[in-house]
Order: C-alpha cells, then structure tokens, then sequence
C-alpha cells in the first residue's frame, strides 16, 4: 500500500482495517480479501489481485478461502458490493458474475452482490 512516498507494510494496513472498520485480511503474495462476518453473511469489503497475476484463477484460491471461512462461521451466503463509479466497476462486476455471485439489488450506483455457500463448504455456482 503506498502512502506519500513510503510504502505501508501489509500487517500494518491489516491492522489498520481490523482496529478502524472491524475487518479481518486474508492476504496472499498475489492480493487479499478484507471482509467481515455479519450476522447473515460474509460481507466482502475489498478485494484485490495485483494487476501481473490477474486473469490466471488467483482470485478463485481467495474466494474459496472465503467460502471455507463463511461455511465454519455457519454462514450460508457471501455478499459484496460494486460501485458503478469505481474505475474497476466493469471488470470487478464480470469477475464476480463469473465465479457464481449474482446481483441481488441495485441501489444509488451501487450493487449489491451474493453467492451462496454449499453445505460443504464449497460455492454453489
């Protein structure tokens, strides 16, 4: 994470995210998922692949980490949200329609997005 002109290591922005917006971070060497576990759900708040290692599946390694987390948490759907005004709004909202989330709800430029988690823990396509 850059800041000014001084990188921000990772445990120090995943301790931010967890101390400011009661996140939890799942990293990798090739990106990271911050989320929380609310009541009814797995709620997605970032998710990121570094731009070299996209379009190669990496993202599908995050997501099914956090298919096995929600599914341990008796959690049975995983949610997130695109903003329509994101730069990346287009190529988030394909990933995700990809892999098997579906659009729920659409709301002041924003959608909201949900993937159901078998009882096996697994993604329900």
């Amino acid at each position: 994470l850059q800041v000014g002109a001084a990188m921000v290591p990772d445990a120090m922005w995943a301790d931010y995210k967890r101390e400011s917006l009661g996140l939890t971070v799942l990293s990798t060497e090739y990106g990271f998922a911050a989320y929380v576990l609310a009541p009814e759900c797995l709620f997605i708040d970032e998710f990121y692949v570094v731009p070299e290692r996209r379009k190669l599946g990496l993202g599908k390694y995050l997501l099914n980490d956090l298919c096995t987390v929600a599914h341990n948490a008796g959690l049975r759907y995983i949610r997130s949200t695109v903003s329509l005004a994101s730069l990346t709004a287009s190529s988030s909202l394909s990933a995700q329609l990809a892999v098997g989330f579906q659009a729920i709800k659409a709301e002041n430029g924003s959608i909201l997005l949900q993937l159901e988690v078998g009882p096996d823990g697994k993604r329900i396509r």
